[in-house]
């Protein structure tokens, strides 16, 4: 899976929340296989080659719980080396116990800055340890997996396999849902906000999911020490400023009507320097079709009597 989004707008809290919450929203009767969920974050840990990127995953693979029930699975990736045929054969053998690891990866645009490492031979074996269905990806990105395929000149089939989900801003109802955490998620317990700060949070933060969480973070934390309002507003701004602007499908609209109505003023300027311009143009013309009529000359051609009329209209004098 592909999650796609603008920087700040969830992906990273997705993904993570992935990983901690699984077995709320996967009961054991509801799956055909145990998963074993890592989050790998590539900025932080940037691998700069295959090897390096394989001992990271194996080492948040070891930090799981689930082996303790397979022993043998423990015993295989504590011995589990980090490169590709080690790798392919341990998870060959999580296969024979039924369980999938899920792969979860942050900033993955990371990996692409090491050409040379990460190139189609390694996503062609991704693609095929995804294919035998013995490993799972979850992949954050600023795009389309496939774009960077295009960009970077890439064959793998590796970008075009999966679902994507594109992440943008709350619904109303989402958004309303947020602010009134944890009430709207936990039955029987309290609002953290008051039902004036939940006002406030939804009117700085809108429907962003970052701005809303941060906007609740200042409003909780002048309540704490005391502070009004207005301090958590300023709080507020000066994170917000962190934040890329949305480009939501309203604001494009808005865009391109305010193109379209500026369009005529934009075309009488550039009438206007072109008329400036006017003698210009025309002396390099004239220059040029000289050196042209000069070098016809040179090169035998025979008919004055055209170049001379050609010269006179250029000019604009009178045969």
């Amino acid at each position: 899976m592909n999650l796609i989004g603008e920087r700040r707008i969830g992906k990273s809290s997705l993904l993570y929340a992935l990983t901690v919450l699984w077995d709320q929203y996967l009961p054991s009767e509801t799956r055909r296989r145990d998963p074993a969920l890592v989050y790998l974050d590539l900025q932080e840990i940037s691998p700069s080659n295959e090897r390096k990127y394989y001992q990271e995953v194996l080492d948040a693979l070891r930090e799981q719980s689930i082996w303790k029930r397979f022993p043998d699975l423990q015993r295989a990736i504590r011995e589990c080396a980090p490169d590709r045929d080690a790798f392919r054969t341990f998870l060959q053998k999580c296969q024979d116990r039924n369980v999938l690891p899920v792969i979860c990866l942050d900033e993955f645009e990371v990996l692409l800055g090491y050409p040379q490492a990460f190139d189609d031979s390694f996503f062609d074996v991704q693609r095929g340890y995804m294919n035998s269905n013995a490993l799972m990806y979850v992949i954050a990105s600023l795009h389309p997996l496939d774009t960077y395929r295009r960009s970077h000149r890439l064959t793998s089939s590796f970008f075009n396999l999966g679902h994507s989900l594109k992440l943008g801003e709350f619904s109303e109802e989402e958004a309303s849902d947020l602010a009134r955490l944890p009430a709207s998620t936990v039955p029987g317990a309290p609002a953290a906000l008051s039902l004036e700060e939940q006002r406030l949070a939804r009117a700085w933060g809108q429907r962003h999911p970052c701005l809303l969480q941060m906007a609740g973070y200042f409003l909780c934390q002048a309540r704490q020490q005391g502070k009004d309002s207005s301090w958590a507003y300023q709080q507020f701004q000066l994170e917000r400023s962190r934040v890329p602007a949305s480009r939501s499908p309203r604001a494009a609209v808005v865009g391109a009507a305010r193109a379209i109505w500026n369009a005529p003023l934009w075309l009488g300027r550039l009438a206007q320097w072109l008329g400036q311009r006017t003698d210009d143009v025309t002396n390099l013309v004239a220059g040029i079709t000289i050196i042209v009529i000069i070098v016809l000359v040179l090169l035998g051609y025979q008919n004055p009597d055209a170049l001379r009329v050609l010269l006179e209209k250029l000019l604009g004098s009178t045969p």
